[in-house]
């Protein structure tokens, strides 16, 4: 695979602008929250003060932002790098002959673990290659090589030979393939959960407590739940029924 091949790969699968895929600054922001909740009941606690939260979702992501922010402001202009990062070569996505692959590389030690492992000795004995900070600087060149390297292998092959070697990688997966990982699978994180338009598969919480199965109840059909959460917060019957008449509430 030349450096053009490669390049075109990530521009197609990797590189281009995109969401994130999942509601991040909501998940940042609910994060922040309870940390600054639990905070201030410990102050509580010790204290005998409360304390009014405030947290903008806004905020919260460019917390999130900090490392490659950081890099942009005082390491110079940084564009997009997919997954990239901005100060470790290499450490990106690399295309195999059935898929990709994730390779992290940490340190200058798993650098030759890497190229050794690929039987790319004339990359391992590279003077201008031994240092990461070298590397970022040739990170084109090092890119299209590796990827001449893993393009003839396949994902399983690769990921087999590299853990051997200790060098950190990961198989690029796409959503269904995470539906069936065997992580989630062999430690039966999955439960089945009854919904209006019959059961589905869905997934426990993440945070396990040793004795204790959350509860994983069924799904309500729209405005089953209704009458019983307006009667809880205090609503007037008389005041329920006129917000169904006008659409209010379901």
């Amino acid at each position: 695979m030349s450096g053009g091949d490669l390049a075109q790969f990530r521009t197609d699968e990797f590189r281009g602008p995109g969401k994130t895929g999942i509601p991040a600054a909501d998940i940042a922001a609910g994060m922040f929250t309870v940390n600054a909740v639990l905070a201030a009941l410990f102050r509580k606690a010790r204290t005998g003060e409360g304390a009014a939260i405030e947290v903008s979702m806004f905020d919260a992501l460019v917390e999130w932002l900090q490392h490659p922010m950081y890099v942009a402001a005082y390491g110079g202009s940084v564009s997009r790098a997919g997954l990239a990062h901005p100060s470790i070569v290499p450490y990106d996505s690399y295309p195999t002959a059935d898929g990709a692959v994730l390779i992290g590389v940490q340190n200058d030690r798993q650098w030759q673990a890497l190229t050794t492992a690929l039987g790319r000795n004339d990359l391992a004995a590279d003077p201008g290659l031994m240092r990461n900070v070298d590397r970022c600087g040739q990170r084109g060149r090092v890119d299209a090589e590796l990827a001449r390297s893993t393009s003839r292998m396949a994902v399983s092959a690769l990921m087999e030979l590299l853990n051997r070697a200790d060098v950190p990688v990961a198989q690029v997966n796409q959503l269904t393939d995470v539906l069936e990982h065997p992580q989630l699978v062999d430690r039966g994180r999955w439960r089945w959960v009854d919904t209006e338009a019959g059961p589905v598969s869905s997934l426990l919480p993440p945070a396990i407590f040793d004795g204790f199965e959350p509860v994983m109840t069924a799904v309500p059909a729209l405005g089953q739940a209704t009458a019983a959460i307006l009667d809880e917060l205090g609503v007037d019957p008389s005041q329920a029924k006129l917000w169904r008449d006008q659409a209010v509430v379901g």
